[in-house]
């Protein structure tokens, strides 16, 4: 159209709405308290409400996504473990198998909901003991969007035999 009755001289053009069925983002994330508490034997912290874990052994987080199920053929997720100026980043993946040398993060493989995600994170006996911060980024062909999960309290491990 070359013009508008109300705005002369202006045109209109197509805008492109975004399809939401294909946008994906992360709704939420929650620590999973009370089974992390229980499974690290921090229940006695379960008053200072907030997740504290043991070195040398996984904690479980769930992640709400927003928009479509994510898609492993085409999507990706990151967690970035932050110790002060100290962090780690790690993908998170299909393979329960971890070195006990480093981070590393894996989807449950018996919880294959794509819209609700069950991630376990492991950390190596030989981390600094201490109140880290966690982001999750999830990466897809539109680009990457990042969100601060919260913050972990690390413990050591008498019950790990790599303490």
């Amino acid at each position: 159209t070359r013009g508008n009755r109300s705005f002369p001289g202006c045109f209109i053009q197509p805008v492109a709405c975004m399809d939401f069925g294909l946008y994906l983002s992360i709704q939420h994330a929650n620590l999973e308290l009370s089974e992390n508490l229980g499974r690290h034997r921090t229940d006695g912290f379960k008053n200072a409400n907030a997740l504290v874990v043991r070195r040398g052994a996984p904690f479980k987080i769930s992640v709400q996504l927003r928009g479509r199920p994510f898609n492993p053929r085409t999507d990706s997720l990151r967690i970035k473990v932050i110790l002060g100026r100290l962090s780690v980043e790690m993908p998170v993946t299909f393979s329960t198998k971890h070195s006990s040398s480093r981070w590393n993060a894996y989807i449950d493989p018996n919880n294959l909901n794509f819209q609700k995600l069950s991630i376990f994170i492991y950390s190596p006996a030989s981390v600094s003991v201490g109140c880290y911060t966690f982001q999750l980024s999830v990466s897809t062909q539109d680009g990457q969007k990042s969100t601060v999960v919260g913050d972990f309290i690390m413990l050591c491990n008498p019950w790990c035999s790599g303490e």
